[in-house]
């Protein structure tokens, strides 16, 4: 075993909160390292250990869902990845409710699941119905609603949804720089 794992079993338990995250940070570690198999090892270890310490919509456990899900994206797993990510974001809302930035932003990575997997019709369904949500509960010009908007807009000139801009994105005649994905989220993608 790792010496930054071991040594938090040994002095806070297996059970311990912390021991989970050393779990999970060696996952990320080799995620960084472009070890899949066993970034996913220690991610589910993480997780099962995350469920028995804090349980299924704690927070802290739906982040170790995250990180699987962006492996599985990253990897090309996408089916695995979507699914994954419903069940964090239906987990977040039951806890954290429809309005939390948990919540959206796990929504928000459906959208660009779909979208990296071509997907792009759906990812736009998907990524307005998100905006709405902004909007409804943190007002239009809220910095959220506008990076949602943004995002939304820059999916739907780059695949040619005509139309849209004029009905979504009001007030502004200006051209909107095409951006990559990775661009938008400011992430680095796994190969």
């Amino acid at each position: 075993q790792e010496p930054g794992m071991q040594l938090a079993q040994d002095m806070l338990g297996e059970d311990h909160w912390m021991t989970v995250e050393a779990m999970s940070d060696l996952g990320y570690l080799y995620r960084l390292a472009e070890v899949a198999e066993e970034a996913d090892a220690y991610y589910n270890a993480a997780l099962a250990a995350g469920v028995a310490v804090l349980g299924e919509t704690h927070p802290g456990t739906l982040e170790i869902v995250g990180l699987m899900v962006e492996l599985y994206g990253a990897v090309g797993a996408t089916e695995d990845a979507l699914a994954l990510n419903e069940l964090r974001a239906s987990r977040y809302e039951e806890s954290l409710g429809p309005f939390h930035g948990l919540t959206l932003e796990a929504q928000i990575s459906t959208a660009t699941l779909l979208e990296n997997a071509g997907e792009v019709g759906e990812a736009i369904g998907v990524l307005s119905d998100v905006c709405g949500i902004y909007e409804q509960g943190y007002g239009r010009y809220h910095p959220q609603s506008v990076n949602c908007l943004v995002y939304l807009a820059g999916l739907a000139v780059t695949s040619g949804v005509s139309g849209y801009r004029r009905n979504h994105v009001s007030g502004s005649n200006r051209p909107i720089r095409s951006q990559s994905a990775q661009d938008r989220r400011g992430g680095a993608k796994c190969p």
